[in-house]
């Protein structure tokens, strides 16, 4: 069943038809803090097994994820050793305003973030970070609010035109997931600058949309068939009441980052703006 987590109505039905149906399992992928507390309450008070797969963390549900920390801090060590000093996180200000059984992958992607260039010696901050000689900077950039929510671009292309309204443009923008970074591109290419020649841009989660477009961007790749294939061996064992692994109620799996035009390459050690 396809839903959307913040429409009340798709999942009333999903859930009216899960029941129906006698399910013995469900794979809830990625939840969102937005998901009705009473979407899962029903589907345990008629005892069915459930899994999630990416998304926030809920509480007593075994999880499988990505390791987005680590990715992220893959993403900008490769950035740092291509010569890139400067960074802004794109990213939504709800994303990092939950505490941790509902932080979902924004938060720890800018884990990731934080860590990768503080290790470099460098700084992080929630404002605009002015270039510091040779250390790494990096700024966490709160998207503006959208006005069509069914225009999944949209933030991302928003975001970029008030980074591009400033005087000092950082080495990079790193974007929260994909479709931000095309919404990026498309200001970009409008305002005339040449990517990744004047500014290089990133995404997260390794959609199909990365691979296309005029540049195909450098981004995180989520390992999604290993992914659904733990989440679906974990709810055999609650259907079959069998005792879970020690990490099942939080399961990583390491992803990869895809080099791409987007940006320079780490073995392009030292190239300069």
């Amino acid at each position: 069943y396809d839903v959307t987590w913040y429409e009340k109505g798709g999942i009333e039905t999903v859930l009216g038809a899960l029941i129906d149906n006698s399910v013995e399992g469900i794979v809830l992928i990625s939840p969102t803090e937005w998901m009705p507390p009473r979407f899962l309450e029903t589907i345990r008070r008629h005892r069915i097994p459930v899994v999630s797969l990416g998304g926030v963390l809920l509480e007593g549900v075994p999880h499988v994820e990505s390791d987005y920390e680590k990715d992220t801090r893959e993403l900008v060590d490769g950035l740092l050793d291509a010569g890139y000093k400067s960074f802004i996180y794109l990213t939504s200000w709800a994303s990092i305003h939950h505490d941790e059984i509902h932080s979902g992958p924004r938060l720890k992607r800018i884990g990731g973030f934080r860590a990768a260039i503080e290790a470099r010696g460098g700084t992080v901050s929630e404002t605009p970070s002015k270039k510091n000689g040779g250390l790494p900077c990096g700024e966490i950039f709160f998207t503006p609010s959208t006005t069509d929510w069914a225009d999944p671009y949209q933030i991302g292309e928003l975001g970029m035109r008030q980074i591009l309204a400033r005087r000092e443009l950082p080495d990079v923008v790193m974007c929260a997931n994909d479709d931000w970074a095309a919404g990026a591109l498309k200001a970009c290419g409008e305002e005339g600058l040449r990517v990744p020649e004047d500014l290089a841009i990133t995404g997260n989660d390794g959609t199909v949309i990365s691979g296309y477009g005029y540049i195909p961007l450098t981004t995180t790749m989520q390992p999604l068939a290993e992914m659904a294939s733990k989440a679906v061996d974990l709810l055999r064992l609650l259907i079959e009441k069998k005792k879970l692994p020690a990490n099942a109620m939080m399961l990583k799996v390491p992803g990869r980052v895809a080099w791409r035009k987007s940006t320079r390459h780490p073995a392009d050690r030292g190239g300069g703006k």
